[in-house]
């Protein structure tokens, strides 16, 4: 199967002609500011988060969002920020979903913030149950390469099967997913899993969804119910 080739090369235009210390010193700033608003991340710094030990930091707690922006239909979402190395040396967030009306069907995902600091990078995912299929992008190693995966098959995707032809990161970099050979079949075994793929220490610290109630939504008023 033919594979796509890595990021095109955008020719980055010259300040002018000459090519003074003012003309050079102007490309440079160009070539920075150029990278530093499409890079996601340098390979080696989400390759150092993805396998460091992580903690997650306190609070720990469950909140009622709009579904897709949906007046009528609510997930629950716990999301936190992550503690690498001692320290936070970028925003490094776990993030889980639960769907409504179901405690198996969920979405785990590690995140982080690009070099422009304005956006998330998902440097993993694992979705339980999904609802919709997902069809993979052509390229990459052979098992992923244009792999396509049916509506309820568990299964993750990892930043090292989307990465260019040089080894950088895409854009997008969680398109290609994986199925998952004997996936957890439930919210604890399910985030068991994922705490292992992302080395997470504290993964029994995470509430179960309904340990904090169910938050409903009936005619816009929000109710916890036991």
């Amino acid at each position: 199967m033919a594979r796509s080739g890595g990021g095109v090369a955008r020719q980055i235009p010259e300040a002018g002609r000459q090519r003074g210390p003012l003309n050079v010193a102007r490309d440079i700033h160009t070539l920075c500011s150029y990278h530093s608003s499409t890079m996601v991340m340098p390979f080696d710094d989400a390759d150092h988060i993805f396998r460091c030990a992580k903690r997650l930091k306190k609070p720990l707690r469950w909140e009622s969002v709009p579904k897709n922006n949906s007046a009528s239909e609510h997930c629950r979402r716990l999301e936190c920020r992550v503690e690498i190395d001692g320290g936070i040396r970028r925003g490094v967030f776990f993030r889980i979903i639960a769907y409504p009306g179901s405690l198996t069907r969920l979405t785990f995902q590690l995140e982080t913030e690009k070099a422009n600091g304005r956006s998330r990078a998902t440097l993993y995912r694992f979705e339980l149950n999904p609802p919709r299929p997902h069809t993979n992008k052509l390229y990459g190693p052979d098992e992923v390469n244009g792999l396509f995966i049916n509506a309820g098959v568990p299964h993750e995707h990892v930043f090292y099967d989307s990465l260019n032809s040089d080894g950088s990161l895409r854009k997008r970099c969680d398109e290609q997913g994986r199925i998952v050979d004997d996936p957890p079949e439930d919210f604890s075994t399910a985030l068991g899993y994922f705490c292992r793929r992302i080395n997470v220490i504290n993964g029994s610290d995470v509430p179960n969804p309904g340990d904090q109630g169910l938050l409903l939504c009936l005619g816009g008023v929000a109710s916890l119910c036991a």
